[in-house]
C-alpha cells in the first residue's frame, strides 16, 4: 500500500529518511495527521510542503506523546517532517503518519435519541447538526470512549 517517495525527518544536523511502511508520497487533497512520540525534554515538530513552506505545526511535545492535527496537502510531492529539539540534550523521536478520512457527521433533533459519531484515526473531528429557533434553550450532553473528557454544554440559541 506504500507509494513511491519518502518523508524525511530533519534534525539540526542532517536529513534522515523516516522509514515506516505507511508513509506515502504526498498527493494534493489528501488529509494527514502526525503522531509524535518523543524522548526529548521539549521538541518542536512541523510538516513542510514540497516547496519548503509550512503545512502544519509547529506542535510542541515534552517527553511523551502528542500529535500534529490534520492538514490537507496542498501540493503533490515529498513532504518533510522537521524535528527541532528545543534543548541541549539528545534523545529520540518516532513519528506515525495517519491518512485522515472525512470527518463523521450526523443530524438529530431536540429530544431525539442519542446519535453516535466514531473517529478512526487521530486528527478526525465530528459534528452533529440540529434545527433550533432563536431564544430556544437547549442542552447538549455527550460521553466519550477513548478520549479524555466527558462533559455537557448548555446554550440559548440566538438569531
Amino acid at each position: 500500500m506504500a507509494e513511491e517517495g519518502a518523508v524525511l525527518l530533519k534534525n539540526r544536523r542532517r536529513a534522515l529518511p523516516l522509514t515506516h511502511r505507511d508513509l506515502r508520497r504526498g498527493v494534493a487533497g489528501r488529509r494527514v495527521s502526525l503522531g509524535v512520540s518523543s524522548r526529548y525534554y521539549l521538541l518542536k515538530t512541523s510538516i513542510l510542503n514540497p516547496d519548503g513552506t509550512v503545512l502544519a505545526g509547529p506542535g510542541y511535545t515534552g517527553a511523551g506523546t502528542s500529535f500534529v492535527d490534520a492538514a490537507t496537502l496542498k501540493q503533490t510531492g515529498t513532504y518533510t517532517v522537521v524535528a527541532d529539539p528545543q534543548d541541549v540534550g539528545t534523545g529520540s523521536v518516532s513519528y506515525t503518519l495517519y491518512d485522515v478520512p472525512p470527518d463523521p457527521a450526523a443530524t438529530t433533533s431536540v429530544a431525539a435519541p442519542p446519535v453516535t459519531l466514531t473517529t478512526t484515526v487521530p486528527g478526525q473531528n465530528g459534528s452533529v447538526t440540529f434545527q433550533g429557533a432563536a431564544g430556544q434553550s437547549v442542552s447538549v450532553s455527550y460521553s466519550t470512549s477513548g478520549m479524555a473528557a466527558t462533559s455537557g454544554i448548555a446554550a440559548v440559541l440566538t438569531a
